[in-house]
């Protein structure tokens, strides 16, 4: 319903008129004065998509360039895998509204989520400092480090549990303003205010879904993330789509009337007063009356800007941090589980980081297994060759667990800060950047809008792309 009143309040601000799109593939429609198209969107992932969509919808033709062979950004869906896990994002939330209504509205099937990262309960033990121990003894254990009644809960339950409880945040909106400065300060100084000691921090941070350690994260970010989960819990079940969730933004592509050309990596925008330029690896051009750019901000300070970006825009688009992730698919050749009697799944403080067992597509069978590591061991990893990392990280499963002995195979290593056209998972707002950075990421430059996820004012994940996207779309109408 939102969606709706943004398209017809945003009809009023539209004074061209409407196109009709006749470009054969390959071959961009000339939108007149030597144009491209009214509005050039660089990356096909959900933030431009979205925005190529509405614009569509009100008229505007619109062409998409992306440097990958697929659509999809972030969200894709390893298909050559068995069960068809999620290479990137993973969850739909039921206050994820974009990506709901966009699933209904373009039939794309939907199921109950199918965790890849997150613990399931019964099916998890813990590895800690090398020593594997089952849920129901972590209380009692030696290197349990929480205090008092937090004893009893296991890492997890306490990062998503007792430090949401710290959250002072109402509202999604909250992480941007003034009265709440005095939390802008790193994560690991607020904590230990609280008496949480160097190990407990040390395990908490050695799977943390936010922030690639505790030093360089801003309690801002961290209580907005909570703040976004907090939505999800109150308001009802999480769901994937049924075939993988890179047949959302395949859905979106199909959509659209204009051209969603692949393969075609952009390495340079030009900004006029007539208008924009980018210009491609393989030497086109392309040409509109506005430009939108979705690229992340390791990627997009990798172009040649003309005229260069400066002030505060410079600063943010250069130093913005994105969470590292280092994953490792594997298949295995028995259920090694049911020989040594513990759960499929481990949660380590290690560099293998979470080794967790992932289920077919319908949510019932273990299919394959996948070694997620964050941060700094993330950053590990990521320092050797995809062959080095998994025979390094197999080591490790086996020293931990010598059932796993002879049992996976290697199908497929994945670093998201490594890919050209990422430069990592999402971004992290370090202590000071959240006041000086938001802003200026959203800001225009000349006839050139900008969208990502990092630039979502309210919404994160999925949906902070498509809100972008949205706000993008309606700067551009107006």
């Amino acid at each position: 319903m939102e969606r709706r009143r943004f398209i017809a309040s945003a009809g009023l601000l539209l004074s061209g008129g409407n196109h009709v799109l006749t470009a054969r593939a390959g071959t961009p429609a000339r939108s007149g004065g030597g144009y491209d198209a009214d509005v050039l969107v660089i990356g096909a992932g959900l933030s431009g998509l979205n925005a190529a969509m509405l614009l569509e919808e009100h008229g505007m033709k619109v062409l998409v360039i992306e440097g990958r062979d697929r659509v999809g950004g972030r969200m894709f869906t390893l298909d050559h895998l068995p069960g068809r896990p999620e290479g990137g994002g993973s969850l739909l939330g039921p206050r994820y509204a974009r990506a709901l209504d966009l699933a209904d509205r373009l039939k794309v099937a939907l199921a109950p989520a199918r965790p890849r990262t997150e613990p399931v309960a019964g099916e998890v033990a813990l590895n800690i400092r090398g020593q594997t121990i089952p849920v129901k003894d972590w209380e009692s254990s030696r290197l349990n480090p929480f205090p008092g009644q937090l004893r009893s809960k296991t890492p997890w339950d306490v990062y998503f549990g007792e430090l949401l409880k710290l959250n002072p945040f109402e509202n999604l909106g909250d992480w941007r303003a003034s009265r709440f400065a005095s939390h802008d300060r790193p994560v690991q100084d607020i904590l230990a205010e609280r008496g949480y000691s160097e190990e407990a921090l040390r395990i908490l941070q050695s799977n943390s879904s936010y922030g690639n350690n505790f030093f360089t994260l801003s309690g801002l970010h961290l209580y907005h993330y909570f703040t976004w989960q907090r939505l999800q819990a109150v308001a009802g079940p999480r769901v994937n789509c049924a075939d993988g969730n890179q047949r959302l933004p395949e859905a979106m592509a199909r959509s659209l009337r204009s051209e969603v050309r692949l393969a075609a990596r952009v390495t340079g925008i030009r900004t006029s007063s007539d208008g924009v330029e980018a210009v491609c690896e393989d030497g086109s051009r392309h040409r509109a009356r506005r430009g939108l750019c979705t690229l992340p901000a390791p990627v997009l300070r990798d172009l040649k800007v003309d005229p260069p970006l400066t002030g505060a825009k410079a600063d943010a688009v250069l130093n913005l941090g994105y969470h590292k992730t280092y994953q490792i698919h594997f298949g295995f050749k028995r259920r090694f589980w049911e020989d040594d009697g513990l759960p499929p799944s481990l949660w380590t403080d290690g560099p293998v980081g979470r080794f967790n067992a992932l289920k077919d597509i319908d949510g019932k069978e273990i299919v394959c297994f996948l070694a997620y590591a964050n941060g700094h061991n993330a950053a590990r990893l990521d320092k050797m060759s995809f062959e080095d990392a998994t025979a390094f990280v197999l080591r490790e499963l086996v020293a931990m667990r010598p059932s796993l002995k002879g049992v996976l195979q290697p199908l497929r290593a994945w670093s998201m800060q490594n890919d050209r056209f990422s430069g990592g998972s999402y971004a992290t707002w370090a202590p000071g950047q959240v006041p000086r950075f938001n802003e200026a990421l959203i800001a225009p430059w000349g006839n050139w809008h900008f969208a990502g996820e990092h630039t979502a004012l309210m919404a994160r994940g999925f949906e902070g792309a498509l809100e972008s996207g949205e706000r993008a779309a309606l700067e551009i109408l107006s």
